[in-house]
């Protein structure tokens, strides 16, 4: 092994440069990535490098949270907030921000889970189901009559 050992664990990502030879690759133990410092204003935000092609990204990239101007707790805690039927224009009143601000939030958010449902959740080849919760229905719905 050449070099100090990685000190930021990299499992998981993978060089974003289509052109580069590790790209798309996510073994920690076989791709180029090292942490190559933080930066942000609010928060620390871990940066990463490929030794192979030399691209730089952000450990946030991908993430609806991209390039925040707002503390990534409080975009969190307004989500949670419309999340629970708060409205857009409350939301902006509790929380200090203006309503397009709120609804940027709401937008980038809705995309990113739209594509995640897409990828994780869309044509799913289940070989077992398991039906507890439909057969409680309908043993209680026999016992009603």
């Amino acid at each position: 092994m050449n070099g100090c050992p990685k000190r930021i664990d990299t499992q998981g990502l993978a060089c974003d440069n289509r052109a580069c030879v590790y790209f798309g690759v996510t073994d920690a133990e076989v791709h180029a990535l090292v942490g190559d410092g933080c930066h942000g204003k609010l928060e620390r935000i871990q940066t990463f490098r490929c030794k192979a092609c030399g691209a730089t990204f952000s450990a946030w990239r991908h993430n609806p949270l991209y390039r925040p101007k707002a503390a990534s707790q409080r975009i969190a805690e307004a989500l949670s907030a419309l999340a629970e039927g708060l409205d857009v224009s409350a939301a902006a009143r509790v929380f200090g921000h203006s309503e397009a601000t709120i609804s940027r939030w709401l937008r980038r958010a809705g995309s990113h889970s739209q594509i995640l449902h897409e990828v994780c959740f869309q044509n799913l080849r289940l070989p077992h189901i398991q039906l507890d919760e439909i057969r409680t229905r309908l043993r209680c719905r026999d016992d009603a009559f």
